[in-house]
């Protein structure tokens, strides 16, 4: 179900999506009332609560799997880069700027998997084969969180 921002989980079904969804669970036609009423409200807000649960996860394993794309490529750029160029002098400023768009993806990562609970990192390094480098440059003392 795709909810429009503002609105209520209860509203979003509509009246005679309710009712219909009402009687269904108490065995009543649409228009009948009685005391079943109030198990199939319950009924209803359950339905409701269980698709919002479901939503969240959906939203939460989709913003994850962005972040590890997100990484994915700027590693992938990075690796690329230093092939192309295995001059050290020639490094410079492009490869500053890689190594910095990649530190920050595995910065977001990292932030994203931690907000989650997953705490253990090593998977990053097996799945994204990410030089330590990064890790480095994504540190405390690193210019992404000093601003150096």
């Amino acid at each position: 179900m795709v909810m429009r921002p503002g609105v209520r989980p209860d509203r979003a079904l509509g009246e005679r999506a309710r009712r219909l969804l009402l009687a269904r669970t108490s065995g009543r036609s649409a228009g009948e009332s009685g005391s079943r009423a109030v198990d199939a409200a319950r009924a209803v807000r359950h339905d409701l609560h269980a698709a919002l649960q479901a939503a969240i996860r959906e939203d939460t394993a989709s913003s994850l799997g962005r972040a590890g794309r997100r990484l994915q490529a700027a590693v992938q750029a990075l690796a690329a880069f230093d092939a192309a160029h295995p001059d050290v002098r020639e490094r410079s400023a492009e490869r500053e700027r890689r190594a910095d768009a990649a530190a920050e993806a595995l910065y977001a990562c990292v932030v994203q998997r931690e907000a989650l609970g997953l705490l253990d990192h090593r998977m990053l390094n097996q799945t994204y084969r990410i030089p330590p480098e990064l890790w480095q440059r994504m540190g405390g003392q690193g210019r992404l969180l000093t601003g150096k």
